[in-house]
């Protein structure tokens, strides 16, 4: 008889990431996203026509060309910005999908490549579903429960709610989505944690959702858990972050969460399109975790630092890297795009000083941060920077320490192929 780590040796071995799901407090218009799209292309074409003149006649080239007003670079905080507009002018990523009913607004927002980086980004129309309510005579109520039911369970208001509720009111990633590649697997999957993790299934039953895709006549099954155990009861979930998996059956050719439908995107002349590398949590139970995903996924340890534990300063946090079992990247092209190899980082703090810390107890445990991969990380940074110090919007980069990278200099960058500058 197989042991459990053997059965679900192959489970995780046919998963592949495929998007990340935020929770976030408001939305705006997908209007006013296409309109600073196509501000960012416009500024990007006629920046790289005009040689890349600098901060100062970048500046003047925004002003003539776009309708989207300069901010104050100086005055910019990382903190507070509307996500999705960072990814756009910062990252250079577009809308390309889009879902809206009573309950929420979604978005998808993707880099370059469709096989690439997708954040499924959502907002809970929680106000408007009150005032609703407050309005709607009983028969109306019934009509308002009907159409929900119509719904895609993640973007129901009560999913938004609950993570909000579990996560300091703090808006965050919700969801870990992975693609089922393998047809049959997913149920496969649930029953494993039915079988030997029942605590953390988010429909008790374990069975997936089903949504019909009308392009091939086939189907998409999405599954939910609970990433994560109580940090106070070891045997109830933690009703934070969901681990979402999705598995298209038949001729359905769609790869989007189902309820999204998609949008025209045009992408900027310079763009960095960007691939998965690891997606992080820091937890209570770390430990915990890691059995769990090797019980039911097959998931094993790949990097455990100093024997788990790592220092800096008076932060002292315990670190285990874990995934699944995939074949060896043969090529650059292909250690830059797969995504077949799953790498899922996981940290508990030994302190009470340092950022996972600081996460867990302001957060509660959650995903700390997503890894992409870029083809010129340094190209990627310095538009990034460039872009910010010229129209004051975007993305910006942690300060970290130079101890952080060892000996790394202008050299060591130079060796492998990227020019000074760039």
């Amino acid at each position: 008889v197989a042991s459990h780590s053997e059965m679900s040796s192959k489970l995780g071995d046919v998963l592949v990431y495929n998007h990340v799901h935020f929770y976030v407090d408001s939305l705006k218009s997908l209007e006013y996203y296409k309109s600073l799209e196509h501000d960012s292309n416009t500024f990007s074409q006629a920046y790289e026509a005009a040689g890349r003149p600098g901060v100062e006649k970048g500046k003047e080239i925004w002003k003539e060309k776009c309708k989207t007003s300069l901010l104050d670079a100086k005055e910019f905080e990382p903190a507070g910005q509307d996500f999705v507009e960072q990814l756009i002018i910062g990252g250079g990523w577009r809308v390309t999908g889009r879902h809206s009913c009573q309950e929420s607004t979604s978005l998808l927002v993707a880099s370059h490549d469709p096989k690439g980086v997708k954040f499924v980004v959502s907002a809970s129309k929680r106000a408007e579903v009150e005032e609703e309510k407050k309005a709607h005579s009983e028969e109306k109520k019934g009509h308002s429960s009907h159409s929900a039911a119509a719904i895609p369970h993640h973007f129901r208001a009560r999913e938004i709610d609950r993570f909000f509720n579990a996560h300091a009111n703090k808006p965050g990633v919700a969801a870990l989505g992975f693609e089922v590649t393998v047809e049959g697997t997913l149920e496969k999957i649930l029953k494993q944690y039915k079988k030997l993790h029942p605590a953390l299934l988010t429909d008790p039953s374990g069975t997936p959702h089903k949504y019909p895709v009308a392009e091939g006549g086939g189907s998409v099954l999405v599954g939910e858990v609970f990433a994560y155990y109580s940090k106070h009861d070891h045997t109830k979930p933690d009703l934070g972050t969901c681990i979402r998996f999705f598995e298209i059956q038949g001729e359905a050719e769609s790869a989007l969460l189902p309820g999204l439908c998609p949008v025209k995107a045009e992408y900027p002349v310079t763009n960095h399109p960007a691939y998965y590398d690891h997606w992080v949590s820091n937890v209570h139970h770390r430990e915990q975790f890691l059995q769990t995903l090797e019980d039911v996924l097959g998931f094993t340890p790949k990097v455990d630092f100093n024997a788990g534990v790592v220092a800096a300063g008076e932060a002292i946090i315990e670190s285990t890297v874990t995934g699944n079992h995939s074949n060896p990247l043969t090529s650059k092209q292909q250690a830059l795009q797969s995504h077949r190899q799953v790498y899922l980082p996981i940290n508990n703090a030994l302190s009470s000083v340092g950022h996972v810390h600081l996460f867990l107890d302001q957060l509660g445990q959650g995903i700390q941060h997503i890894a992409s991969r870029v083809s010129n990380v340094v190209r990627f940074v310095a538009l990034v920077n460039e872009t910010r110090q010229i129209t004051g919007r975007g993305l910006s980069f942690l300060r970290i320490p130079r101890s952080y990278y060892g000996r790394l200099d202008t050299q060591d960058l130079v060796c492998i192929g990227i020019a000074r500058n760039c």
